[in-house]
């Protein structure tokens, strides 16, 4: 199973709303038997958003290997990514969580998050999707 939760409009969102989407959010994952791992885009510039933790505390304490994309790395230099992604990291298990820094639009960390969704996923899964020869 694949779950994309869109962070567009969510800051600007009422406590209120936000409120009514963690809940849903978290019954939902918590019900997905087939969740085999956790893949979550925070934004480089603004990372550990209180949404983003409480993710991050639930995939953790269910033992969920989880990938934190580090988005929008084509925004800052080299350094800044770095010391970015190595404040995220601090205090996070490294068995579960994999961070990542990335950037779709330059192709940062695209073939390294490729690679960890497909160590996630089940082989029967993989002959189930693979394409059949023509």
């Amino acid at each position: 199973d694949v779950y994309k939760r869109q962070g567009y409009g969510y800051a600007k969102a009422g406590r209120r709303a936000q409120a009514t989407w963690q809940a849903a959010v978290n019954a939902y994952l918590s019900h997905r038997e087939s969740l085999a791992a956790l893949v979550l885009v925070m934004d480089i510039r603004h990372p550990n958003q209180p949404f983003d933790q409480e993710l991050l505390d639930w995939a953790t304490a269910s033992e969920l290997p989880t990938l934190v994309l580090l988005n929008k790395a084509d925004k800052l230099k080299s350094g800044a990514r770095g010391t970015a992604a190595r404040k995220v990291s601090a205090g996070l298990d490294a068995a579960t969580v994999t961070v990542l820094v990335f950037s779709a639009e330059r192709g940062i960390g695209v073939s390294e998050a490729v690679d960890w969704v497909r160590s996630q996923m089940d082989p029967q899964d993989e002959e189930v999707s693979a394409p059949r020869p023509s």
